[in-house]
């Protein structure tokens, strides 16, 4: 921070550094390792003003410890503007004298540091002082606010990330159920398929069986049937046989009375034909 940006700062406050966190937090227990930086630019004018102030007492101070017309070195050799600039930064971070006199080169003029207590003394119970002070709170109080604002977007940010993982994961899960639920579906398709398959072969075999008994009972039947007609046939054959055979046995004994009758006429004499003509009509109609 420095005269040229501070105003323009605390009225654009979105343009400070993002994560305030990034600074190093200073323990007070090692203040006295605390360094300002560079001081070979202007301050803050507050500060800067500071900073000049106690340079006109020192060259009074200077010239009375010292003559000047036989002095090797100029003042500014042992107290100069960036001398004065980084004891104003180390009185405005609140750094105790003691320690402020280690930030200026070499050893300080015998009164050097009263002055300096003296001038901020005074310089930090006035108004530019107050103002410039005013404006360090509520800088700081921005940069604070910035801080909330970028450590809950950042919050955020990770709790949208945390989020999206557990939603990712959980799509993930899901994907993983529903592939499981689909499998198991095609296995159960599958299984229905097959046992459907094996009721319709089961169902098939009973039904050739049906059909393989049907044939057989029809067949038994046909042949059944066969032997009876072939019973009946043979029987009527039989019947036919037996009647022709008592039809030959019958004309066999017709003829053989008509032999026998024929050979017994045959001894009948002619005078008894004549004696009886009656005998020989019936003889003669016999034969």
């Amino acid at each position: 921070m420095r005269n040229n940006n501070f105003d323009e700062l605390v009225a654009n406050p979105e343009n400070i550094n993002d994560d305030p966190l990034d600074i190093p937090f200073l323990n007070p227990a090692t203040i006295a390792e605390w360094r300002p930086g560079p001081t070979d630019v202007p301050l803050v004018p507050a500060l800067e003003s500071f900073a000049k102030s106690p340079l006109d007492d020192y060259e009074i101070l200077f010239a009375e410890s010292f003559d000047l017309s036989v002095s090797d070195f100029l003042p500014s050799g042992l107290f100069n503007i960036e001398s004065a600039r980084c004891v104003a930064l180390a009185l405005d971070r609140g750094l105790p004298l003691n320690q402020v006199e280690r930030l200026i080169k070499g050893k300080p003029l015998l009164g050097l540091l009263d002055l300096i207590q003296s001038a901020w003394s005074m310089f930090s119970s006035g108004e530019l002082y107050t103002m410039y002070s005013h404006k360090q709170q509520v800088y700081k109080e921005v940069v604070s606010r910035k801080y909330l604002e970028l450590r809950s977007e950042r919050l955020l940010s990770e709790q949208a990330k945390i989020d999206k993982k557990i939603a990712d994961q959980l799509g993930v899960e899901q994907r993983k159920e529903a592939r499981i639920a689909n499998k198991l579906r095609l296995e159960e398709e599958k299984e229905a398929r097959r046992v459907a398959k094996e009721e319709h072969c089961v169902a098939k075999e009973l039904q050739a069986k049906t059909k393989r008994q049907e044939d057989s009972i029809k067949r038994a039947e046909k042949e059944e049937n066969n032997i009876r007609r072939a019973i009946e046939t043979a029987a009527a054959e039989k019947r036919k046989r037996l009647r022709k055979e008592e039809d030959a046995q019958h004309l066999a004994m017709l003829k053989s009375k008509q032999a026998e009758f024929i050979h017994q006429a045959s001894d009948v004499s002619l005078r008894d034909i004549i004696e009886c003509p009656k005998d020989f009509n019936f003889f003669y109609f016999i034969y």
